[in-house]
C-alpha cells in the first residue's frame, strides 16, 4: 500500500504523494528607474538601479539612487563612509518552525507600535528621505502562540558611530484562553540625543540621554467574527537627566 499521508485540515486523505503547487523565483533580480523629484524647490533628475537577491527565506536589495541638479545643487556626501552603504541596504530574513516565527529586517522601518501606542506610536525612520537616510533594525519573535513574544528595534545603526542610538524593546505575555489577559512590558532608551548634531557639525557635542518605560494590559471580554471588545491601557514613564 502507498504511504497515507492526512493532515488535520484534509477532508479527504490524500493517497501518495502530496502534490503541491511550487513557484519559481529567479534569485538575481536588478531594476531600473528615470525621472524627476522636486527636492530643495528645484526639480532635480532621479536615476535608481534596484539590484535584488532571493534564496528561500533570505532577501538582500539595494536602493541606489542619484540626484543631479543642472544648477549644481546635487544631493551631496552620499558614498563617504560604510554607513552610506548600509543606509541603501535592505536584508529580510523569516523563520517559522511549528508554532515559532522570527522576523529579521534590516533597512528602513515603518509603523512600529508598542503596546496601545502611548510611548511608541507608529514610529518609523524614513524622515525626509532622500536628503536623510537611515538603516536600522527590527527583529520580532513569537515564542510560541499565544504565549511570549518580544519586539527589538534600533532606528538607526549610524548614531552609534557617536555615542548614541535608540534601543526600543518590548515583550508580552498571553494569560491563557480562559483568562484572555495580555501583559506587555517595553523599554526605550536614547543613549544620546545630540548624536545627529555631530553628524552635521562634524565635532564632538555635549551627550543627553533619556529613558522611556511602558507597563500595557488588553483583556479580552468578548470576540467572535462581528464583534470585539477589549478593555485595555498603558502606563508610561520618561527619565530626563535634569
Amino acid at each position: 500500500m502507498s504511504k497515507i499521508e492526512l493532515k488535520k485540515y484534509d477532508l479527504i486523505p490524500i493517497y501518495g504523494e502530496r502534490l503541491r503547487k511550487k513557484r519559481y523565483v529567479e534569485p538575481y533580480n536588478i531594476s531600473l528607474d528615470f525621472g524627476t523629484k522636486f527636492l530643495n524647490n528645484e526639480t532635480h533628475i532621479k536615476v535608481g538601479l534596484y539590484p535584488r537577491y532571493e534564496y528561500k527565506n533570505l532577501l538582500i536589495s539595494m536602493r541606489l539612487e542619484s540626484y543631479v541638479n543642472p544648477t549644481g545643487n546635487n544631493l551631496d556626501n552620499e558614498w563617504n563612509d560604510f554607513f552610506d552603504i548600509l543606509d541603501k541596504m535592505t536584508v529580510d530574513y523569516t523563520y517559522n518552525n511549528n508554532n515559532k516565527d522570527m522576523l529579521f529586517h534590516f533597512g528602513q522601518i515603518n509603523n512600529v507600535f508598542f503596546g496601545s501606542g502611548y510611548m511608541v506610536n507608529n514610529f518609523n525612520n524614513i524622515l525626509d528621505y532622500p536628503r536623510k537616510r537611515e538603516s536600522g533594525l527590527l527583529l520580532k519573535y513569537n515564542f510560541d502562540v499565544d504565549f511570549i513574544d518580544l519586539k527589538v528595534v534600533i532606528p538607526s545603526a549610524r548614531d552609534f558611530k557617536n555615542s548614541g542610538g535608540v534601543i526600543g524593546l518590548r515583550t508580552s505575555l498571553f494569560i491563557s484562553h480562559k483568562f484572555p489577559l495580555t501583559l506587555g512590558l517595553g523599554l526605550v532608551a536614547d543613549l544620546n540625543q545630540f548624536s545627529h548634531i555631530s553628524n552635521y557639525l562634524n565635532k564632538e557635542t555635549n551627550q543627553r540621554t533619556i529613558y522611556g518605560a511602558e507597563f500595557d494590559f488588553n483583556y479580552n471580554l468578548k470576540s467572535n467574527i462581528n464583534f470585539t471588545m477589549d478593555i485595555f491601557g498603558e502606563f508610561v514613564g520618561l527619565w530626563f537627566p535634569e
